[in-house]
């Protein structure tokens, strides 16, 4: 899948800690390669590395990414 129009870990309107944004890097590298045996275990790893950010910014990376929020902009 091509990736490129989905915003990077250093795109991000906040802070990204290194764990969340090596969560992020991982989802995006299994989209690039079509993963869909393990997709659900690096939506997980997102999600749970969310949770170390603020609420409202756990929020948007979980709409963003886990929910597919940037479809949106297609």
């Amino acid at each position: 899948m091509d990736t490129s129009g989905i915003l990077r870990p250093e795109q991000l309107p906040f802070k990204v800690p290194p764990d969340l944004e090596y969560a992020i890097n991982e989802l995006l590298a299994a989209w690039e390669r079509d993963e869909k045996l393990n997709l659900d275990c690096y939506l997980d790893e997102v999600q749970a590395a969310a949770r170390s950010v603020s609420e409202e910014n756990d929020a948007w990376v979980r709409r963003y990414y886990v929910q597919y929020g940037w479809r949106k902009n297609d």
